[in-house]
């Protein structure tokens, strides 16, 4: 029981920090597209442009990321719950696509949120 509390707040921070590091994203993706029509060079202007899609792009993963968090917090209680009710190989064969799906999302969420964290730097 003490786990899964410590797994909810996990989860809940998490969210909180996606969300923030969106809010951040979107603000300066705004100033981004502020200065396009200040400047007259046409490079400079498409540079800005794909700049501010990109940045764009990011921030939809970023939004896609708060779900991917519950996600990763439903299929840990999953993993629990299989751990305890079976037995055998029945188990291990749960126990191990349970565990392949985690870590797929955990490199999803890694990647996408260093992405992210670069971006802004």
């Amino acid at each position: 029981m003490k786990n899964k509390k410590v797994l909810k707040r996990i989860t809940i921070v998490l969210s909180i920090i996606l969300i923030l590091l969106d809010i951040y994203l979107y603000m300066k993706m705004k100033f981004t597209w502020l200065e396009i029509g200040s400047t007259h060079h046409q490079y400079e202007n498409a540079s800005l442009i794909i700049g501010g899609l990109f940045r764009f792009g990011l921030l939809i993963w970023g939004i896609l990321l708060i779900p991917v968090v519950w996600l990763e917090y439903l299929l840990i209680n999953l993993l629990m719950k299989i751990y305890r009710k079976f037995d055998s190989l029945k188990r291990i064969l749960l126990y191990l696509i349970t565990l392949i799906v985690i870590i797929l999302l955990l490199i999803l969420f890694i990647k996408t949120i260093s992405l992210i964290i670069i971006t802004l730097l």
